[in-house]
């Protein structure tokens, strides 16, 4: 009887050690999970601080940075050079890890000649017993600093993250790639340590692949910064310009020139060189068909100097007998046009030579007469443009 309760007491006891371990594995890589979530937060505030300081370097700390209050907005404990919003929420506390003697201290340094620029965050997790040293190895801290790190980097399959930092479980401050040793080796002096590593390489950031093969899904907005160095742009909308259009001559093909397929318009446009096509190109041309007489608007020259021009010519005199007998030969064909203030009177004069035999008395004689030729075959080009 003694042995059977010894022998259900021992599985008693090794199911409830099982649970016990099952149930702390458990809370660890839940606190790791919200951790890691935590981690990946402050990180994303970093790459906003990077992406402003690619165009004013002034704005990296000098010195290193302990937890996260000074990435938050001036207003709420932020470096005073910080954005006004800040670059993590006020409200933002970091996670358990991120305070104390060994919570995130953040490091910059900038290559002034590349402008390539990094961030480095590294902190210790708590050994089991609660206390962080770092030096003395504990499994437990070994396994929670890999799952921290595991939780922060599986953010960046998200879309609106982006892949732009690097991070690695058990390794020195100086890392740039994980431990060569197996997870539950000995890190040593490294164990439950936490590196984290951002910069504006362009193999960090999903908004800055050339390969095609990324999607930006939301709109760009440089917050009021330039995009220089650009070398293409397509775009299947419209393209809204509120400043200025420079165009600059380059050792291109097409050597600075704008080519607009379908036309300008534009309420005022400045041209401080004009070529050969621009000085002949013509505002407006119409054909006229008949003899009569055309009024034609003047256009709108008023952004333009006020002097509008006209150019009227006949491309065709018609047929001086199309109904009937008028001349025997053209003696003068013209345009004639007359201003008549908001419009050109555009009248065509053609005139023909006609011969005639008629007796005068005992004679015979050959009289000669011009005759006006009202013919509705003629046509006129009218040109019209702002000089």
């Amino acid at each position: 009887m003694l042995i059977a309760s010894a022998f259900a007491i021992a599985i008693i006891a090794a199911v409830l050690i099982g649970f016990i371990r099952f149930e702390d594995r458990r809370q660890m890589v839940s606190t790791a999970r919200a951790e890691g979530e935590q981690l990946g937060q402050f990180v994303i505030g970093l790459r906003g601080l990077i992406a402003d300081a690619q165009a004013e370097p002034a704005l990296l700390p000098a010195g290193a940075q302990h937890g996260v209050n000074w990435l938050k907005a001036p207003t709420c404990g932020g470096l005073p050079t910080n954005r006004v919003e800040g670059y993590v929420p006020c409200g933002f506390a970091g996670g358990r890890f991120a305070t104390g003697t060994n919570g995130y201290r953040t490091t910059f340094s900038r290559n002034a000649l590349t402008n390539e620029i990094e961030a480095r965050t590294h902190f210790v997790v708590p050994r089991f017993d609660g206390s962080r040293s770092a030096g003395a190895t504990n499994k437990r801290a070994i396994l929670l600093a890999e799952h921290v790190v595991q939780s922060a980097k599986s953010q960046q399959s998200n879309p609106n993250n982006g892949t732009f930092f690097n991070a690695f479980a058990n390794v020195p401050e100086t890392a740039n790639s994980p431990h060569n040793v197996a997870v539950t080796s000995d890190p040593g002096a490294n164990s439950g340590r936490v590196v984290v590593v951002v910069n504006n390489a362009p193999s960090h950031d999903i908004f800055l692949r050339t390969d095609g093969t990324n999607k930006m899904l939301a709109n760009l907005d440089m917050g009021n910064r330039s995009i220089a160095n650009a070398l293409d742009g397509r775009f299947q909308g419209d393209v809204r310009v509120e400043g200025r259009v420079q165009v600059d001559s380059g050792l291109t093909v097409k050597q600075g020139i704008a080519d607009f397929q379908d036309g300008v318009v534009a309420n005022e446009l400045l041209l401080t060189s004009i070529g050969k096509h621009a000085s002949e190109g013509i505002y407006d041309a119409q054909i006229y068909s008949g003899g009569n007489e055309y009024q034609i608007p003047k256009p709108n020259c008023a952004q333009a100097g006020n002097n509008p021009g006209i150019y009227a010519a006949l491309q065709s005199t018609g047929t001086p007998n199309q109904y009937g007998y008028v001349a025997d030969a053209l003696y003068e064909s013209r345009v004639d046009v007359m201003d008549g203030g908001s419009y050109w009177l555009v009248r065509p004069m053609v005139q023909g030579m006609r011969f005639d035999l008629v007796r005068q008395a005992n004679d015979i004689v050959l009289r000669r007469s011009l005759q006006s030729v009202n013919a509705s075959a003629a046509r006129i080009l009218v040109m019209r443009r702002c000089r």
